[in-house]
C-alpha cells in the first residue's frame, strides 16, 4: 500500500491513497459565520479518487500526534463530489491552528482506513484576509464543552487490548445511592432481625 507524507499539513502524518485537498490552504483565513468552499481533487496515483468510499470531513486542530476532531462537516461525500459549502463555526482561540482531515474506508482494511488532511489554516472573527502567524495549540469550538482528544492515525494501529482506553465518569442518580444496599449491608439486616427472634425462643423455653 502507498504510503504518502502529508507534507503540506506540517504534521508528523500520514496518508493513504490520493484526495488531494486543494482549499483551504497555507493561505486561507475564514471568518466565523462565513460560508466558504472545501474542494479536493484527484491526486493522479492508486487508489484513485473514483475508486474511494463515501468519506467523511472534519474540522480539526491540536498537535500534530494528538488531533482533535472539533465538528463533522459531512459525514458521508461522495467520490464523485469534489467541493462542498460550509458555515465556518465560532472557535477559541482565533488563529493558524486548524485544519481538515478526510476519513474514508479501506475495503481491504477496514480497521485501517485512508486517510487525507490540508495544511493548517487561520480561523478568525475579523475580515482581515491576512493569515496569522503560524501558532502552536489546540482550539475549541466556542460553543460548546472541551472536545476529546484522539491520537492522530499511524500505519501501524494499536491492538484494542494495548489502546489506552478513556475513563468515563458518571454522576449517580439518587435511586443508585439512596436504594442500594452491600452485602455486608444485607447479612447486617440479616442478624438484626434474627436475634430478637431468638430471646424470644429462648424466653418461652425458660418460662
Amino acid at each position: 500500500m502507498r504510503i504518502q507524507i502529508a507534507a503540506a499539513l506540517c504534521l508528523v502524518s500520514f496518508c493513504y491513497g490520493d484526495l488531494y485537498p486543494t482549499t483551504p490552504d497555507g493561505d486561507t483565513v475564514w471568518s466565523v459565520g462565513s460560508k466558504v468552499k472545501i474542494a479536493w481533487q484527484d491526486g493522479d496515483v492508486p487508489p484513485r479518487l473514483a475508486s474511494l468510499k463515501p468519506f467523511k470531513i472534519e474540522l480539526c486542530t491540536g498537535t500534530d500526534k494528538q488531533q482533535v476532531a472539533l465538528q463533522t462537516i459531512s459525514n458521508s461525500t461522495k467520490n464523485s463530489i469534489l467541493e462542498i459549502e460550509y458555515t465556518v463555526p465560532d472557535v477559541t482561540p482565533y488563529g493558524k491552528i486548524y485544519f481538515l482531515r478526510f476519513t474514508a474506508p479501506n475495503p481491504n482494511r477496514t480497521a485501517d482506513p485512508f486517510y487525507f488532511w490540508t495544511t493548517r489554516f487561520t480561523i478568525t472573527n475579523t475580515d482581515n484576509p491576512a493569515p496569522s502567524p503560524s501558532t502552536y495549540g489546540t482550539g475549541a469550538l466556542a460553543t460548546s464543552a472541551t472536545s476529546a482528544p484522539n491520537k492522530s492515525p499511524r500505519p501501524e494501529r494499536a491492538s484494542p487490548a494495548t489502546s489506552s482506553q478513556p475513563s468515563i465518569t458518571q454522576a449517580a442518580s439518587v435511586a443508585d445511592v439512596e436504594g442500594s444496599t452491600t452485602p455486608s449491608d444485607g447479612r447486617r439486616l440479616t442478624l438484626s432481625l434474627m436475634i430478637p427472634a431468638f430471646i424470644f425462643i429462648f424466653s418461652a423455653y425458660l418460662i
